[in-house]
């Protein structure tokens, strides 16, 4: 008879897997020996194959050799599993768990050099239970004391593994980084570039046309990772990698978690590094700044566009129609066109409106002649104010009538229930009873009248208070005037969108509808409106 037996080899770390007389080896031989003993001449126990994990936790059950083990006991070219002890297996107690239902299943055996366990017995099966149970909380043990040193290290500046570029590990001095010149270079190179462009996809494409690679290293595996092309997540990372500022970040990956909630040593937190800074702080807050600009507004402010819309998010209707106008450009030989285009189409997708488009450039230009014409005039200013106080009045009229109507009618329902109340009071239970029916369907008809009339008062207040101050919108337009030559393309875009609330166009004339207060309550739709004719727009 022969046993075909497994041999299953592990240790935990590459320091313990290179030594030559180490670990592994002892393993082996004592597995090997023990074989030797066991076979006489009825049964033969031979090793079918040994199972070497090199630098494998026995956390969890991802390691190939183990997978190995697995696939050729259930192809049935394993009877016997052997091992020197159960935490060479598993140091989980559920992975252990499923690994001996596997081999009761698979009809293989387990031999263990150090827990000699019956299996065939309940005491056998409880006391492997707790040998594998105690080799789990010895692997917790382990794992809370790293996470500590880690933490503690950490919290000093210390580094603790990883390949980061611009600096090189020290070999005199564990968890110290010393600066690589040229990746150093390199570094204050992406960021120059980054700052120029504003953008990392234009940065990290400019890197690889000059030739520039990530960093090449050899992992502590031993296997080789050569240098490669940028790509935009390393531009982005290292633009925001507060080690090139003298700095370390603890705990970053819990950076956004509230951390109230967490316990102090699981805490985000940055710290002053024990290694020297690469980049200038001020650069690095330029950088810092940037990126924060160009995630806020999807633009890059490092770069100009060939035109930036002023009149953007449905601003623009077609008068003829009433169909958005949207931006567009269309393309000749040296230069883009923009302009802005009526939506309206027919069923075959064909554009349907007589206004097709309008140049954009010229459309906004006019736009702030028009308000500057409102600044300089303050005749205009008041003519437009005044007509549109006269409209917040006109409106008035409804509001104010509506409320007396709502008046009347309570005034009615108190008289109905009290007339109710005298009718039927003296008729008995029967009258009783009458009368408080009546009196919840008065007192919910009631309720009801109160509510509008509280919300047509604010309503009326809220006009009231709407009448618009001449002087107020020629000093927020005189505001606009002064410093939008002086505003990036996007800063300009801004300012419209807080002065301008909706540009009707015709091919004769434009309707304008602003805010009252650019700059300060944008939120208030306080509107002045004029139409003037147009001069002659380029299609």
């Amino acid at each position: 008879m022969v046993k075909r037996c497994g041999l299953y080899i592990r240790v935990s770390t590459d320091l313990q897997a290179k030594e030559i007389e180490g670990s592994l080896k002892t393993q082996r031989q004592r597995l090997e020996e023990d074989l030797r003993r066991r076979s006489n001449g009825k049964c033969q126990w031979i090793g079918a194959k040994i199972y070497e994990e090199r630098g494998r936790s026995g956390k969890n059950t991802n390691r190939p050799e183990f997978q190995q083990l697995l696939h050729e006991i259930k192809e049935g070219l394993i009877d016997v599993v052997a091992c020197t002890e159960l935490s060479r297996i598993s140091r989980s107690l559920s992975d252990f768990l499923r690994f001996t239902q596997f081999l009761h299943e698979q009809r293989c055996d387990l031999l263990c050099l150090k827990q000699n366990f019956d299996t065939t017995t309940p005491h056998g099966k409880l006391l492997m239970v707790i040998t594998a149970a105690l080799a789990e909380f010895e692997r917790e043990l382990v794992s809370e004391r790293t996470k500590a040193a880690v933490f503690a290290r950490a919290r000093r500046g210390l580094w603790n593994g990883g390949v980061i570029l611009g600096y090189d590990v020290d070999p005199t001095r564990k968890g110290y980084l010393i600066i690589n010149p040229k990746e150093a270079d390199l570094v204050r190179l992406i960021f120059k570039t980054y700052l120029q462009y504003g953008s990392f996809g234009k940065a990290c494409r400019i890197l690889n046309e000059r030739g520039y690679r990530t960093k090449a290293y050899t992992g502590r595996r031993g296997n080789v990772h050569p240098a490669g092309p940028f790509q935009k997540t390393d531009v982005a990372h290292i633009l925001q990698n507060l080690h090139y500022i003298g700095k370390k970040e603890v705990n970053k990956f819990r950076k956004r978690k509230n951390q109230e909630m967490l316990k102090p040593e699981e805490r985000y937190q940055i710290v002053d590094g024990v290694h020297g800074p690469i980049v200038d702080i001020a650069v690095f807050n330029r950088v810092q700044e940037l990126i924060k600009q160009n995630a806020r507004t999807h633009h890059s402010f490092a770069q100009s566009t060939q035109h930036t819309y002023l009149l953007g998010n449905e601003r623009v209707r077609c008068g003829v129609c009433g169909s958005v106008m949207t931006s567009a450009w269309s393309k000749g030989r040296r230069r883009i066109y923009p302009y802005y285009s009526c939506t309206r189409v027919d069923k075959l997708g064909t554009q349907a409106c007589s206004v097709r488009r309008v140049q954009a450039s010229g459309l906004e230009r006019l736009i702030l002649e028009r308000i500057r014409k409102i600044t300089q005039s303050p005749r205009l200013c008041n003519d437009l104010v005044g007509s549109t106080n006269r409209l917040f009045v006109k409106e008035l009229g409804p509001l104010r009538q509506r409320k007396v109507q709502f008046e009347r009618e309570l005034s009615q329902v108190d008289a109905n229930a009290k007339e109710a109340v005298t009718r039927f009071l003296g008729n008995g239970a029967e009258g009783l009873y009458y009368v408080q029916e009546t009196l919840k369907e008065f007192e919910e008809r009631r309720r009801q009248l109160k509510a509008e009339i509280i919300a047509l008062e604010s309503e009326i207040r809220r006009y009231e208070n709407r009448q618009i101050k001449p002087e107020v919108v020629q000093q927020g337009l005189a505001v606009l005037d002064q410093v939008l030559d002086e505003l990036t393309p996007v800063e300009r875009k801004r300012a419209f969108e807080l002065t301008v609330k909706e540009v009707l166009y015709t091919p004769n004339q434009i309707t304008l509808t602003l805010y009252e207060l650019p700059f300060i309550k944008p939120e208030e739709v306080k509107a002045c409106r004029f139409v003037e004719r147009t001069e002659w727009l380029p299609r």
